[in-house]
């Protein structure tokens, strides 16, 4: 009784109802906050991983700009260096022209790596790695070239090879290769569109280090119009020796009384950084002494060109006349002393050199087993130095018409890249000399050098023309570049 009427008071203005409605009021709004709560921790979640999604997009775009960059670097390498991808490829990384191996862009470290492709091309593949992962991607490309890599090109004949030829680089005729003569070396590649033949006495004697293919498709020779424009007016940076240019005309009529006319010759006689130029007219004479070379640039002639010297600069001469070379032509320092020398391979010392003559005394093969025709071993301590930068000279001999050797000398070297529309002609002399150096490359739409006249011709190609031809000198191949695809990118957290 006492408990059920204990049950049965109630506070004064409350029902038996209002406790069960507090209760679920209660739940209810724990529920929704309970709910809320989880709305916004799946906000702030969703918001969180939108930030890292957009965070990580913005690595992968940073990253995909700086790995662009690597591509793009690795172009303007290939642009402007013939080789560089051959020398570089299946080294972890590429060496820049510059000596970097890496560079940095916008926090990414970019390096570049290239492989050999069937076919010539190459695998260029960049790769940025910085915050968060790598992404590498991957261009095809080949490799420009220069008729100037080449010791010897035929653009449109045979190539007829004689006694004791010898070719450093390498070789190609758009016809046949007829290897005629006897003791003959092949040092690179030889290729002709046509079939290579042999007398038995060639077959019998021919030394290939690499490899002879026949039958390769015709390789054009861009170069052949590029000169003859060349020909028609002189380049930018070129000192012009013309008989019909005004300001020519003007400083010979004031030097000799009279105008140039078009019967005027050129002959241009280096002394390392400087040269003598004598022009001869009309019946006149115009020399100029001990003025400068012109670096990086190019003499340019309507008239024929004879040449000969000491050179210690870069530099081209382009005409549409003959050129002819008269002594030696020979690279040195700028104190004259030369950068190739023949000697002994055992003693290792020079053979005994006429100052005379411009040319070493011995009369035999200087191609022969007992000698050598290398740089000397301290020409890097004395290479001329130009503006600061330490040079190998070059000269570039650039003509429509022939080049003709001159001029009366038992041995004879011609340090030069020869170009011509014509021939490298010896004109005839009573009884042959004896050795012929040339010393460059020699590239030619006509088909023999000198066929005579030396009895013992090496065509010695100059390693450092390999992608680096002298200025004005006629350029091939452009590179080219495809397929360009992502080939991984990695992320790391």
């Amino acid at each position: 009784m006492l408990w059920n009427a204990h049950r049965d008071v109630m506070a004064p203005g409350t029902s038996k109802h209002g406790r069960g409605e507090q209760g679920s009021a209660l739940i209810i709004v724990l529920s929704l906050t309970m709910v809320f709560t989880g709305l916004l921790a799946a906000m702030i979640t969703l918001h969180a991983l939108r930030d890292r999604s957009e965070m990580r997009s913005a690595e992968r775009l940073a990253r995909m700009y700086a790995v662009e960059a690597g591509v793009e670097r690795a172009k303007l390498q290939v642009m402007s260096q013939a080789g560089w991808l051959a020398a570089n490829a299946g080294l972890p990384v590429a060496t820049f022209g510059n000596g970097d191996t890496s560079f940095q862009i916008n926090g990414y470290t970019v390096s570049v790596s290239v492989s050999a492709e069937p076919g010539a091309w190459f695998l260029i593949t960049s790769t940025a790695t910085g915050p968060g992962g790598s992404t590498s991607v991957g261009v095809t490309g080949k490799d420009r070239t220069f008729f100037s890599d080449y010791a010897r090109f035929v653009h449109n004949g045979n190539l007829d090879i004689g006694d004791y030829a010898s070719y450093g680089a390498k070789v190609h005729a758009n016809g046949h290769i007829q290897v005629v003569g006897e003791h003959i070396t092949f040092y690179d590649d030889v290729t002709c569109t046509g079939k290579i033949g042999y007398s038995a006495i060639g077959k019998a004697t021919v030394t290939y280090y690499k490899s002879a293919t026949p039958g390769v498709p015709y390789i054009n020779l861009p170069g052949i119009d590029e000169l003859k424009d060349l020909a028609k007016s002189a380049p930018a940076d070129g000192v012009e020796y013309v008989w019909d240019d005004p300001a020519f005309a003007a400083k010979f009529k004031a030097a000799t009384g009279v105008a140039p006319t078009s019967d005027m010759t050129v002959e241009v006689a280096f002394k390392q950084a400087k040269m003598d130029v004598v022009t001869k007219s009309n019946g006149k004479t115009m020399t100029e002494s001990d003025i400068d070379v012109p670096h990086d640039g190019t003499i340019y002639s309507t008239s024929p060109v004879t040449v000969g010297g000491k050179v210690s600069r870069r530099l081209s001469i382009v005409t549409p006349k003959p050129i002819y070379m008269k002594g030696a032509i020979r690279y040195v320092d700028d104190a004259g002393q030369g950068q190739w020398v023949l000697r002994d391979k055992v003693t290792k010392t020079p053979v005994a050199f006429d100052p005379v003559a411009d040319s070493w005394s011995m009369m035999g093969n200087w191609n022969g087993p007992a000698y050598e025709y290398v740089e000397a071993d301290d020409w890097a301590a004395r290479k001329p130095v130009v503006d600061g930068v330490p040079t190998n000279p070059a000269l570039g001999l650039v003509t429509v018409d022939r080049l003709y050797i001159t001029g009366e000398a038992d041995c004879r070297e011609i340090h030069a890249a020869i170009f011509s529309s014509g021939d490298v002609i010896r004109p005839g002399v009573g009884g042959k000399k004896q050795n012929l150096w040339i010393h460059g490359c020699i590239i030619t739409a006509g088909t023999n050098p000198v066929s005579s006249y030396f009895s013992y011709r090496t065509y010695a190609y100059d390693p450092h023309l390999y992608g680096n031809p002298p200025p004005g000198f006629p350029g091939g191949d452009a590179p080219k570049f495809a397929n360009w695809h992502l080939r991984r990118n990695e992320e790391h957290r």
